[in-house]
């Protein structure tokens, strides 16, 4: 069963770069027509690219309204710094006034960094905040995460992290808003 397609378009290697290849962008008219084709095939459009892309993401939400758009890894808010921070909170923040976006809350991995908790849980707590648990699911990045991270302890931190959250908020976040984002039966989540 397919659900969503991802991909992960051309893109600059690092924000300031100026070698761009055009073929296989966000801009790329043949790669938004084809983007454009998910409706009639009832597909998601699972979208990864870097911070730097994300104010082009928010175009191309909007070109595909009624297209669900899942947002992985958070928009990679890899420069922690206060103007990294800022750069990518304006840009994720616009991506979530758009009705059909959700975001995997996975991927917190920064190179040459250890896994940070603290880091970590800020991110996810403003991320809930702008989509809400109904648009936001946690995931994982496994095999890559496992550089920084085991599956138990990712698994056990997104506990920690929520631990306070209502039980329905933490339902949303574990599993009901995967299962709206990729319209799976619901029933193949009851116990026998």
């Amino acid at each position: 069963m397919v659900k969503s397609i991802r991909s992960k378009p051309n893109v600059k290697f690092a924000k300031n770069s100026t070698d761009y290849q055009y073929d296989g962008s966000m801009q790329d008219t043949n790669w938004r027509n084809g983007l454009k084709l998910l409706e009639k095939y009832s597909l998601n459009y699972d979208l990864r690219v870097p911070t730097w892309h994300l104010e082009e993401a928010v175009e191309i939400v909007r070109l595909i309204p009624n297209t669900k758009v899942i947002i992985n890894h958070c928009g990679f808010p890899w420069d922690k710094s206060v103007d990294g921070m800022e750069f990518w909170r304006k840009r994720i923040k616009a991506l979530s006034l758009e009705p059909n976006t959700f975001i995997k809350l996975s991927e917190f991995g920064v190179k040459e960094e250890e896994w940070n908790f603290n880091e970590t849980a800020s991110i996810i707590y403003e991320l809930i905040d702008l989509f809400s648990p109904k648009r936001c699911m946690f995931a994982s990045n496994f095999p890559v995460s496992k550089l920084k991270i085991t599956f138990d302890n990712l698994f056990n931190n997104y506990k920690k992290i929520v631990e306070k959250f209502s039980k329905d908020e933490k339902k949303y976040l574990f599993s009901e808003t995967g299962i709206e984002a990729y319209n799976l039966d619901k029933s193949l989540l009851e116990k026998n």
